[in-house]
């Protein structure tokens, strides 16, 4: 990100957000370099868009398939250090001051400094918690959004190296986290070291365009075409799913993005193959537009099959009942019996090779090789999508089954 800048009115409630991306060290993998590309994000009220070059982009979808994005926008208002006083001294907060002792690094604080955490409640449904120094400045705003993987997922601010500019203090270094270290590495977004702050700035109005105010969340369709007897791809969206009839029981390969589409699919599962359950669901690897689904096939008895490299993150974590205040799926909120009396969750692992026979039709499933870096040479650079990668494959049909590993090239490219 070579630039960026953001501009807030917190009486409007309206947000602007420019900034310029381009290739940086990240290694191409002998793709085209990123070409710099100037975005610009906006809020006004409970609608969002984006702005690429001359095209208004409507967002009326989801973050991660979990907050809409316009909502999402506007909590990140109360995220921000004056946004978070604000909105706290706006909603009835309560506060909670406690000493950091030991080795702690809670607030971010030095040991044996005191630190107030005050605590409210964001546009009826978030808690929001501000960790303020004993100097009154805001270290550390927290709070948590939905998500199908981890449920309730924490979204934190650390703000630190506070400066003076021009009357304001406001922190030179701005960091933004997602996702509970303590479940899974979970992942940075960005930090950015600021270097101009201008307060009470004159600001102009963000009207509305049509397109964004008459932009409704695209449904959800599920498109079925015949590959073979038997065997079904299911499209219609961003990502797919393939159905595969065996004797006694249906398999489906992948469970993308949220629980609306594999209800959807599972639907249309249903209406094809009406007397038979979906006995397995093939899980090509663990990315979270590829895994968000899982939780409602396990919901409903389907034994999932992923690499053998995931079992423990997908007991601990993404097969945990609890956590989902924000937006229950139908695991969080039946929690089947076979969660009680199966332990653990019904789950196959594949090590290089797992086969799906009924006696007539076969399923290989196959862990693609080879695809993170070769440690002992740095100069070797094979796929690295995803080590955990499965691919399945109907030797009788001849058909092979992959998921971000390769994508045709458009006609007479």
């Amino acid at each position: 990100m070579s630039s960026f800048a953001r501009t807030i009115d917190y009486d409007a409630k309206t947000l602007r957000e420019e900034r310029t991306r381009r290739q940086g060290n990240y290694p191409t993998y002998g793709r085209l370099p990123l070409q710099e590309e100037r975005i610009t994000a906006l809020l006004s009220g409970n609608f969002a868009w984006n702005v690429r070059g001359d095209n208004t982009v409507p967002q009326p979808g989801r973050f991660l398939d979990g907050p809409p994005v316009a909502e999402l926008r506007q909590l990140e208002i109360a995220l921000v250090p004056h946004g978070f006083l604000k909105a706290a001294l706006a909603g009835n907060p309560t506060a909670m001051s406690q000493p950091i002792v030991g080795p702690s690094d809670v607030g971010l604080s030095a040991n044996g400094r005191k630190v107030t955490v005050v605590s409210f409640n964001a546009l009826g449904k978030y808690r929001v918690n501000g960790t303020i120094n004993d100097q009154n400045l805001v270290e550390l705003v927290t709070t948590w959004i939905p998500n199908p993987i981890y449920g309730d997922m924490l979204y934190e601010f650390r703000y630190t190296q506070y400066k003076d500019f021009g009357g304001i203090k406001f922190p030179v270094l701005v960091h933004v986290h997602l996702g509970d270290p303590v479940l899974n590495p979970a992942h940075n977004i960005y930090e950015i070291k600021v270097i101009s702050v201008n307060a009470n700035a004159r600001v102009t109005e963000i009207p509305v365009p049509d397109v964004v105010r008459q932009a409704v969340e695209p449904p959800v369709r599920v498109q079925t075409e015949k590959l073979a007897d038997g065997v079904w791809l299911l499209a219609g969206g961003t990502h797919n799913s393939v159905a595969v009839e065996f004797r006694d029981f249906v398999t489906v390969i992948e469970a993308p993005l949220n629980e609306a589409r594999p209800l959807a699919v599972i639907e249309e599962v249903n209406k094809l193959v009406p007397d038979k359950p979906i006995r397995y669901l093939v899980n090509t690897h663990h990315h979270f537009d590829h895994a968000g689904g899982l939780r409602i096939y396990l919901a409903q008895g389907t034994t999932i099959v992923t690499h053998e490299s995931n079992r423990d993150y997908y007991l601990q974590t993404l097969f945990h009942p609890g956590g989902w205040t924000l937006q229950p799926d139908r695991l969080a909120t039946y929690y089947p019996m076979f969660m009680i009396s199966r332990r653990p969750a019904p789950l196959e692992t594949v090590g290089q090779k797992n086969v799906l026979s009924d006696g007539v039709r076969t399923m290989d499933i196959y862990h693609v090789q080879d695809m993170s870096y070769a440690l002992e040479d740095p100069s070797y650079r094979q796929g690295n999508h995803s080590e955990d990668m499965l691919m399945a494959y109907l030797p009788k049909e001849k058909i092979l089954v992959n998921a971000d590993l390769y994508t045709p090239p458009a006609p007479g490219a």
